[in-house]
């Protein structure tokens, strides 16, 4: 009887070591934990018109072709701005010919963007419409300003010379279906036309 007892008690004891023994390598096993991926989706090759709306960073907010209408409008505008970013915020591209190099440097980011976007809109065939106004200034200090919209397709150019003292091109010049063109300037520039001929509303971007 004691011979039994002693066996069962030795069994018993060699079952709870087992059983130690595997629950302790359990516990040593990793644990594995799912990881999400970190990788960046790459970009399409080719923007979207959505994405490219979505990016907009200067547009003066009215879209029209009617002259009259245009005309009051452009006439509110003073003849100059106490600062770029005055200019800026008010939806006009100011002439960036005498331009310090911080302010030329965003205001020729603006211009590249309106290109990007008409161009990108255009190619693609979608809706899309943006609308800015350029001020350049004539060599007595006069200003012009240009209202200049893209929509669906097609640029149309209003430019104001009525401020122009000296000039010899009548006061409003109006360009439907206007072209966008660029031309090698001075170094490294370039020479940004939107309008018709020799006239319309002039950018140049780079040094």
């Amino acid at each position: 009887m004691k011979n039994k007892q002693f066996l069962c008690i030795v069994l018993t004891i060699g079952m709870l070591t087992a059983c130690g023994r595997q629950a302790n390598e359990q516990k040593e096993q990793p644990t594995t934990v799912p990881t999400m991926s970190t990788e960046v989706p790459k970009a399409t090759a080719t923007a979207t018109v959505e994405a490219v709306s979505n990016v907009t960073k200067l547009d003066v907010g009215f879209y029209t072709t009617d002259k009259v209408e245009l005309k009051s409008k452009l006439k509110s505008y003073p003849n100059q701005y106490a600062s770029v970013e005055e200019a800026q915020a008010a939806g006009v591209l100011m002439d960036s010919y005498h331009m310090a190099a911080k302010d030329k440097k965003k205001n020729d980011a603006l211009w590249m963007d309106f290109v990007r976007c008409t161009k990108t809109a255009k190619k693609q065939g979608k809706d899309y419409r943006q609308a800015l106004i350029g001020l350049n200034y004539t060599t007595e200090g006069d200003p012009i300003y240009t209202y200049v919209l893209y929509e669906n397709g097609t640029y149309y150019v209003l430019m104001d010379s009525s401020r122009d003292r000296f000039g010899s091109m009548e006061d409003y010049m109006e360009y439907k279906n206007a072209k966008l063109t660029k031309e090698a300037g001075e170094g490294k520039s370039v020479i940004y036309q939107v309008g018709k001929g020799e006239s319309g509303f002039f950018y140049s971007t780079g040094e």
